[in-house]
């Protein structure tokens, strides 16, 4: 492996997870993705990123994050998707620098209080990027509109990237309809 480089003329492996985004290839369809992210984070809503195994999702992500402007976002990127819900709220807080609670309740509000203090006190908008979120348990992924509700749903001080395999827009329509 460490002759391929040279072998071809080139100074590094080509496609190793490490590339910086600036050197990504930019192509058509990277760059519309990455605009209908940006204007979902800009009007404050969620979205759904769904794709085949290896076709970019993490990258988009990562090119995404680089063209929003800096001090304007807080972004919490959460990629272990096969835990409970109780556990997936405690990874959440350890990612947001909080100190893990012992109760599901607990943890909720005091995740819930740092967003709304981050984005009402501090004027950051809060990015949640639920990568693997096909792992997802039905459990976990039910709670997530409870999260994006603050003050009686008026304020939208949350956006959450749900990504994964195509299975998760599947999962998300069966759950729409059985409710």
């Amino acid at each position: 492996m460490s002759k391929m480089p040279s072998i071809y003329g080139l100074t590094r492996l080509p496609f190793s997870k490490d590339i910086p985004t600036s050197e990504m290839l930019d192509t058509e369809a990277l760059q519309a993705a990455r605009k209908r992210l940006k204007a979902a984070l800009e009007g404050r809503a969620s979205a759904v990123v769904t794709g085949d195994s290896g076709s970019g999702k993490t990258c988009l992500l990562r090119t995404m994050e680089e063209d929003l402007p800096q001090g304007r976002y807080r972004i919490h990127y959460v990629h272990n998707a096969t835990v409970n819900r109780r556990d997936f709220y405690r990874q959440l807080s350890i990612g947001m620098g909080l100190e893990p609670r012992a109760t599901f309740a607990a943890l909720f509000a005091s995740i819930s209080q740092h967003i709304e203090d981050l984005a009402s006190q501090h004027k950051l908008r809060v990015v949640l990027l639920l990568d693997e979120a096909h792992m997802l348990p039905l459990q976990v992924l039910d709670q997530l509109h409870i999260l994006l509700n603050y003050q009686r749903d008026s304020k939208p001080w949350l956006s959450i990237i749900l990504v994964g395999l195509p299975e998760l827009r599947e999962t998300l329509s069966a759950m729409c309809f059985n409710r």
